[in-house]
């Protein structure tokens, strides 16, 4: 219909024209994107066209297996469509951080609509969502955007098991898993991992209890198939990985210095509501920039406190809503105790280096909570 096709287009147009300088290469990106993953998509874009399958480069620390670096992007679809397209260079790299940030934009807009709220406001908090404080203070971490461009579709399709339990369910939230996974950062996966598994072991206790053995059968098996075609599409990025890690020093786990390190600082806070304050030289944060930025528009606040005591909340999102709180807490590293906890309890959460990487899921969720005000104030 013309109302999606005018949605379509609004997801599109919108983030191209907000990130013009990017967009139409007035600037290059800079940091990490064009001194580490530049040069990787570069290399696997001459392999491929050189009919070359890049598992070994010979050009650093006297050779190297390639195709065990999990941020190489190597088993990840778009790395080779673009490849083969047009090869990488400075603009491709450019034109990939904007294609995901479009996919962010419909991801989210699925997610609102998948949780029963109206197409305009999808649309605006899709919009919001793509432009917010992490996709443009974090757009040197390219893996990151990629990662957080396809959460929303993982999360809706986990939701769906157990409330519309299909196989169709389980098929998509397994690619989006490997999409988010193999061209994304690992570390993102074991806070989303704690998340699932606190979530799927109450409603399963619920569904026991309910004596609802029909759903219960229906979403284990589910979940069973998702898993299992997860880890056959997952297989080549898996295995190189998972055998490289003892070799390289980014698979030892870190110190508790280092994970609480690069927090969200308590004055980074401001950009709740600021957001270029975060960019002032004669502010410090006490933190790296990247990590300061937490922007989910100027009525932030009060479209949550309406959605929290004026609109009905599902299980899931309330689960979400506090996965979302716990994150921000963990994000705040040396300034609160939570970081320190779960270094400690939890395995694996010493593998996850920069405090600050919680507050995405904060930012997600903030945004999603912002959503439903938004729905119950245009229709009061």
């Amino acid at each position: 219909s013309s109302a999606n096709l005018s949605s379509i287009l609004l997801i599109l147009v919108i983030p191209i024209l907000a990130l013009w300088q990017v967009s139409f290469f007035s600037h290059t990106m800079k940091w990490d994107i064009m001194d580490q993953f530049f040069p990787c998509r570069y290399f696997i874009s001459e392999c491929v066209n050189n009919k070359i399958f890049p598992l070994w480069c010979p050009y650093i620390n006297f050779g190297y297996p390639f195709a065990a670096d999990p941020q190489s992007g190597l088993f990840y679809p778009l790395t080779w469509i673009i490849s083969l397209a047009t090869g990488y260079t400075v603009y491709a790299i450019s034109t990939e951080y904007v294609i995901h940030i479009v996919i962010a934009g419909f991801s989210f807009f699925l997610l609102l609509r998948g949780l029963g709220l109206s197409k305009t406001t999808s649309l605006v908090f899709g919009i919001l969502y793509s432009l917010s404080g992490f996709f443009i203070s974090n757009a040197q971490h390219l893996t990151w955007i990629v990662t957080m461009a396809w959460m929303p579709l993982i999360l809706l399709s986990f939701k769906n098991i157990f409330d519309k339990p299909h196989f169709t369910e389980a098929i998509k939230l397994a690619v989006f898993l490997y999409l988010g996974l193999t061209g994304g950062y690992p570390g993102f996966f074991i806070i989303l991992f704690y998340f699932f598994l606190l979530y799927a072991i109450v409603r399963f206790a619920f569904l026991m209890n309910e004596q609802n053995k029909s759903v219960l059968k229906k979403s284990f098996l589910l979940f069973t198939l998702s898993a299992i075609l997860f880890f056959c599409l997952s297989s080549g990025y898996l295995y190189s990985f998972i055998e490289s890690l003892p070799h390289i020093a980014r698979g030892k786990p870190i110190t508790l210095i280092e994970a609480n390190k690069f927090p969200l600082s308590p004055r980074a806070m401001i950009s709740f509501f600021f957001p270029f304050a975060t960019t002032c030289s004669t502010f410090s944060m006490d933190t790296d920039i990247s990590m300061t930025n937490v922007y989910c528009g100027f009525l932030f606040f009060p479209l949550l406190f309406i959605a929290i005591f004026k609109t009905r909340i599902s299980s899931f999102e309330k689960a979400f809503f506090l996965f979302a709180v716990f994150c921000l807490f963990a994000a705040m590293g040396k300034y609160f105790i939570v970081r320190t906890m779960i270094y400690k309890v939890l395995p694996e959460m010493n593998m996850i280096r920069h405090a600050g990487i919680f507050r995405v899921f904060t930012v997600l969720g903030a945004v999603l909570f912002s959503a439903k005000g938004f729905e119950w104030l245009i229709n009061a």
